[in-house]
């Protein structure tokens, strides 16, 4: 029992001696007199000044892909040592630290270079530096910074971002204030996950910066951010309805010329294309250094639909013809496109095996009287060929004008399947690569 009073009396006598009771308003006023005094706000601490920063990144706002604009939440940790704010803690009673603002002792001078909306120096005299006995002075100012960011649209919408936001100091050339990053230069203990993007790597990087005009060499970190889209908004609403109206495209050849509606739905069709493409062209980045599959997908799906409408033109003019179908067309359906396609069948039927073997077997047959049975023969096998040879040569006559819109009809309609389901397929599979060989579990 005595051992534990001796601790807790122990216990007490510490925190009485170190503690916050041990603070005292006029102890403290005293410090300040006794620091501040002489002290210059126009001079920095020594002849070359370290800076150690660290980026707290709190929310990514938004990534806007027309503009080219990244907007984060986050505050900075500014850290350097100024050996004119030391002190011994037990000539003020204990005290280790106290608060100052940028009225009250030097700050370095610092802009986030790449800022689109505000280039002033990073300053707010509400911000409280907080300053240790051993010169220690840490400083955290807070913002919404929105910066430029080089967007690549190539693999749009499955693509990867870096996005930077650049401190860098102003007025103090690298003889008078140098920059580092402090341990990783990006902490994401606080980060709030965004809808749209997902935070793949978070880094920081020090640079050095000459300028143009008085040549001299300026101190800079880049806190960059690694970001990837998240496809599946943009695959339900924008890469779904594409492919549906691509292949809606096709059935218009299905559709028979005697219902009346082919040309009505191959034209609604293209102004519902025309129209879904106007809404997404506000989703669609507007530069032009680099092109993207998507929009390279979206204008041949575009060609190939109002390409149906002429093809759809065509058939329509082969349906309603009258009169006799010219020989190199006839020649051509039958000879090209109704193999391609399988009208009336895709065997031929032999005729002069079949001819032979009848023939024979009657020969054989009627042994006893062969002259008689070959000459009969010899007149009916005479008499087929005759036949088949004037419906061959006569094929093309009976072939009419609707026979010809209907295998173009066919034709057209497995042409744009293919078409479709091949162009599909390559832009898929290279977006789907480059998706996998960029996926990364979010930070």
């Amino acid at each position: 029992m005595a051992t534990r009073l001796l601790l807790l009396l122990l216990l007490v006598t510490v925190i009485h001696i170190t503690g916050v009771s041990s603070y005292n308003v006029g102890n403290e006023t005293q410090l300040r007199t006794d620091l501040l005094a002489n002290y210059s706000l126009k001079s920095r601490p020594d002849g070359v000044t370290s800076i150690n920063l660290v980026f707290n990144l709190l929310t990514i706002n938004q990534l806007v892909t027309r503009t080219q604009t990244f907007s984060i939440s986050g505050y900075f940790t500014v850290i350097w040592n100024d050996t004119r704010l030391r002190w011994t803690p037990a000539a003020y009673t204990g005290i280790g630290f106290f608060f100052a603002d940028e009225t009250e002792i030097w700050r370095p001078s610092l802009v986030v270079k790449n800022a689109i909306d505000n280039l002033d120096v990073i300053a707010n005299e509400n911000i409280p530096m907080r300053v240790t006995n051993e010169g220690k002075v840490s400083w955290n100012p807070p913002g919404i910074y929105t910066t430029h960011c080089d967007i690549d649209i190539t693999y749009y919408p499955f693509d990867s971002q870096e996005c930077s936001v650049v401190l860098q100091s102003w007025g103090y050339n690298l003889r008078e204030l140098d920059l580092f990053k402090y341990g990783s230069g990006v902490e994401t203990a606080e980060f709030e996950r965004n809808g749209e993007w997902n935070l793949n790597k978070a880094y920081s990087e020090r640079s050095e910066k000459i300028q143009d005009v008085d040549s001299e060499t300026y101190a800079a970190v880049s806190f960059v951010f690694n970001l990837q889209r998240k496809p599946d908004y943009y695959g339900i609403n924008i890469i779904l309805p594409v492919v549906v109206l691509s292949i809606l495209s096709a059935l218009v050849f299905v559709l028979p010329p005697d219902s009346g509606e082919k040309m009505g739905y191959s034209l609604t069709v293209l102004l519902a294309f025309a129209v879904f493409l106007t809404l997404i062209a506000d989703s669609m980045p507007t530069t032009s250094r680099n092109t993207s599959y998507m929009a390279v997908y979206l204008a041949v799906v575009l060609c190939l639909s109002g390409l149906s409408v002429l093809l759809t033109v065509i058939v329509l003019d082969f349906h309603y013809r009258e009169g006799e179908v010219p020989y190199w067309l006839g020649q051509t359906t039958r000879v090209v496109i109704m193999p391609l396609v399988c009208s009336r069948g895709c065997r031929k039927s032999g005729t002069v095996s079949a001819s032979n073997t009848d023939i024979v077997g009657e020969e054989t047959q009627f042994k006893g009287i062969p002259n008689i049975r070959i000459k009969a023969n010899q007149k009916r096998s005479l008499g087929d060929f005759s036949d088949r040879a004037s419906s061959a040569a006569s094929s093309t006559a009976e072939l009419g004008w609707k026979d010809i819109a209907r295998a173009c009809d066919t034709l057209f309609f497995r042409f744009y399947l293919i078409v479709i389901s091949l162009i599909s397929l390559i832009f898929f599979l290279v977006l789907g690569l480059e998706r996998s060989s960029n996926y990364t579990t979010e930070i």
